[in-house]
């Protein structure tokens, strides 16, 4: 019994407790007192209907099969892409980028070699231009 009152106690009085302590998050960010927003945990409310400063990228073809050549156009939604250095896939398909030629500020075409032995699975494909940061699109092309 004497063990049970200390117990009983404890869940009775942590109901009544109340913190009055300023919440921060882990990098010392205070937490406002607004139970729709959390900083430590997201960027604030859903702005998903504001568009991006950052262009989105499109293969066509996105897809190919082993032993094709494919012709690949890679269109961006604004003039990012410019004189293209190189053009490179990394993944388990071991794609080759046999010849790159400028379609516009917005556009590139790419010639891609697709080995008979292909492993199949998605592939990401590295930009890089001749001024600017590289472009790294994962999952861009894909070997059925």
């Amino acid at each position: 019994m004497r063990a049970l009152l200390p117990l009983a106690l404890s869940f009775a009085l942590g109901g009544c407790i109340v913190y009055d302590e300023k919440l921060v998050c882990d990098d010392g960010t205070p937490v406002p007192d607004n139970p729709t927003f959390n900083p430590c945990t997201s960027s604030g409310p859903d702005h998903t209907d504001v568009p991006s400063d950052d262009p989105t990228f499109t293969l066509t073809p996105d897809a190919g099969s082993p032993g094709e050549t494919v012709i690949v156009f890679v269109e961006a939604d604004g003039p990012v892409l410019g004189d293209i250095e190189l053009a490179r896939f990394f993944g388990p398909s071991d794609l080759e980028v046999t010849a790159t030629a400028a379609n516009g500020d917005a556009g590139l075409v790419v010639t891609v070699e697709i080995p008979a032995n292909a492993a199949p699975g998605a592939n990401d494909l590295l930009l890089e231009p001749t001024t600017g940061a590289a472009i790294f699109l994962e999952e861009a092309f894909f070997v059925e």
